[in-house]
């Protein structure tokens, strides 16, 4: 089950369904940042991770913040060498609808993108620019 080996992977969400989600990635081989905004539920994904093993580092972030956002970015490429999955699986607000959680690695460059992202609004998730590596 190492269809994710060699993928470096952001998660945004550390509880519910991004739990699952950086839990699933990290067991599938992916060195995963998981950046969350509550304090207990990065605490039990690092603990649960560490107990199994796997390379899932957490972060404290808040999604709407462009600026923690580009941190953990920023951390996890210097760590690993480059990025090659962003997942958003929490969504802030709802004022503009859901979001479907993907992005582009663009909006990572771009904090008016990245607010009307975290703001609910949704990119297609076939999007060319999301196949993009960031590196190191």
């Amino acid at each position: 089950m190492n269809d994710f080996a060699g993928r470096v992977a952001v998660i945004t969400g550390t509880t519910g369904i991004g739990r699952a989600i950086a839990m699933r990635f990290a067991a599938g081989g992916a060195q995963v940042v998981a950046g969350g905004i509550e304090t207990a539920g990065n605490e039990e994904l690092a603990r649960d991770a560490a107990k199994l093993r796997l390379t899932l580092l957490v972060e404290k972030c808040d999604v709407t913040d462009f600026d923690q956002v580009r941190s953990v970015v920023t951390k996890t490429v210097n760590q690993f060498g480059g990025l090659d999955i962003i997942k958003r699986s929490c969504n802030s607000s709802l004022r503009h609808g859901p979001a479907n959680g993907s992005c582009d690695l663009e909006s990572l460059h771009d904090g008016e993108r990245w607010q009307h992202l975290s703001d609910g609004a949704s990119r297609h998730p076939g999007d060319e620019k999301a196949r993009r590596r960031i590196h190191h």
